[in-house]
C-alpha cells in the first residue's frame, strides 16, 4: 500500500494561553504562549520524497510585567522556541 500523503494544505492544529496575575500594587504578571502542529505534507504534485515537508510543531511564549490598567508593560517574547524550519516550496 503507497501512502500518498498530502499535497498542500497539510492538517494543523493549535492551542494557546494567556494569564494576567495580579502583584503588588498596580502590577500585574503576563504569560502567554501559543503551540501549532502542522502534518507532513508534499510540496510538488509528483510527491517525489524529496518534496516532503515533516510533520512540526512551532512555539511561542512571552512573559511581561505591568500596569493593572494596561497603559505600559515591559515584556519578553519568545519566537519559534523548537528552532523549527519549515520550506514553503521546493523545485524539482
Amino acid at each position: 500500500m503507497v501512502d500518498r500523503g498530502r499535497l498542500g494544505g497539510a492538517n494543523d492544529v493549535g492551542a494557546s494561553f494567556d494569564a494576567d496575575i495580579p502583584l503588588s500594587g498596580d502590577l500585574s504578571l503576563r504569560l502567554g504562549g501559543n503551540a501549532n502542529y502542522v502534518s507532513r505534507y508534499f510540496h510538488q504534485v509528483d510527491q517525489d520524497p524529496a518534496d516532503v515537508q515533516p510533520g512540526y510543531v512551532k512555539a511561542d511564549a512571552r512573559v511581561g510585567i505591568g500596569d493593572s490598567d494596561g497603559r505600559w508593560e515591559l515584556a519578553l517574547l519568545g519566537r519559534n522556541l523548537t528552532v523549527t524550519i519549515a520550506h514553503s516550496r521546493t523545485r524539482d
